[in-house]
């Protein structure tokens, strides 16, 4: 019998402990010891900053911004979901740019700009998804998302209002929350008064 082996592909378990839990890095000639989501330290590291374990270089080069956009993407019902960097602070997907710098600031994405250490414009995800898509960002403006998924880069989700609007609509939809919970309880306290009444009947 053969004793070759298939090399074993990004997404599956090379080996397992007694938990059933992989032991070693998922990518292939990566013989680390995993950290987290099945990926060891440097990997893990490359998952957080890229969206994906392994350096951007290794991604197909984009040859515009549309087509940047088109290749970070899934679609998970009328959403299109980011599959690139996200900030870990706020969840909105971010963009590592080191072309366009032009375009981008006719666009009027924002962002962060190169400086002499760093090559790249990093500019928000939906941001950038408005401006290709839609049209350039008046100044002054913010990008609103309508489904309040901030990873959602779906154009029919994003509007450019004014930061007083976004403002106002957050505090509608905060104050909309409160009454569903609200509701929510006072249902809860019908029901439980109902089973109450109902067991007196049995009696």
């Amino acid at each position: 019998m053969s004793n070759c082996k298939r090399k074993p592909i990004y997404g599956e378990r090379k080996t397992k402990d007694i938990t059933g839990v992989g032991t070693e890095c998922e990518l292939p000639d990566c013989e680390r010891d995993v950290l987290a989501r099945g990926l060891c330290s440097k990997h893990y590291q490359q998952w957080k900053r890229n969206g994906f374990p392994f350096p951007s270089s290794y991604l197909p080069q984009a040859s515009s911004l549309e087509e940047f956009l088109n290749m970070r993407y899934t679609k998970k019902g009328d959403c299109w979901l980011w599959t690139g960097s996200q900030d870990i602070y706020d969840g909105y997907g971010k963009c590592h740019l080191r072309q366009w710098g032009d375009r981008l600031e006719k666009l009027g994405v924002g962002g962060t700009k190169p400086r002499p250490t760093k090559k790249n414009y990093t500019v928000r995800a939906h941001r950038l998804a408005y401006a290709v898509w839609v049209k350039p960002i008046p100044k002054g403006s913010v990008i609103h998302h309508t489904c309040s998924n901030r990873s959602c880069i779906n154009p029919d989700h994003l509007q450019a209002i004014t930061p007083n609007e976004n403002t106002a609509e957050m505090v509608e939809r905060r104050t909309y929350q409160k009454e569903i919970r609200e509701l929510k309880k006072e249902i809860k306290e019908l029901r439980n008064t109902i089973e109450s009444l109902r067991a007196l009947e049995r009696k």
